[in-house]
């Protein structure tokens, strides 16, 4: 066991948010400093009980090559199937939403009496889901941003072409399942 740890490198890894890396560096020192810090990490982010070859279970600690090719734990994300199927129907529903008002646009508009700069922003914001759907598969936090300002602006673009309607305050049922699914699982994104 050596005395002393790399303050600089534990301080890297715990920027990059590779918390199980930096804590075994720690578990390596006698230094108190050391302990201190762990006793820290393991309060923060405290660490499941680590499997002893790699797992392609979701939700897992696996002992192996991670990130720069130092051996240390690696968090495998898990996602849930209740987020899953938001997820799917997501995929689906945004880029069917899209199309629709682009083949239907001109009956929509002329059904609801609409300016006729709403479809196509509507359809910009279709498209701005997708992406955003995109990045939430992939853990990014920028798909939750992205997701959640779209849903906002269409909300209010609804509020001032609709009304107060039902179908103004539809795409707030979306947002709020997002937040309901994601709340528990935001340290797993990027």
């Amino acid at each position: 066991m050596s005395t002393q740890f790399d303050r600089e490198q534990v301080n890297k890894l715990i920027a990059e948010k590779r918390h199980e890396e930096a804590k075994a560096l720690l578990r390596q020192s006698d230094d108190p400093a050391a302990k201190q810090w762990l006793a820290n990490l393991e309060q923060h982010f405290p660490t499941s009980t680590p499997i002893s070859r790699p797992s392609s279970s979701p939700g897992a600690l696996s002992y192996g090559s991670a990130g720069s090719g130092s051996a240390g734990y690696a968090w495998q994300q898990e996602r849930g199937g209740c987020l899953t199927a938001w997820l799917v129907l997501a995929s689906i529903a945004n880029p069917l939403v899209g199309i629709y008002y682009l083949v239907s646009g001109q009956q929509l508009s002329s059904l609801l009496h609409l300016e006729s700069w709403v479809i196509p922003v509507l359809i910009v914001f279709a498209v701005i889901n997708t992406v955003a759907v995109v990045g939430l598969w992939q853990w990014k936090r920028w798909g939750v941003y992205l997701f959640v300002g779209s849903g906002i602006l269409v909300f209010f673009i609804n509020l001032a072409t609709l009304g107060l309607s039902a179908g103004t305050f539809g795409g707030l049922i979306g947002l709020a399942l997002l937040w309901y699914l994601v709340r528990n699982k935001w340290a797993q994104f990027e």
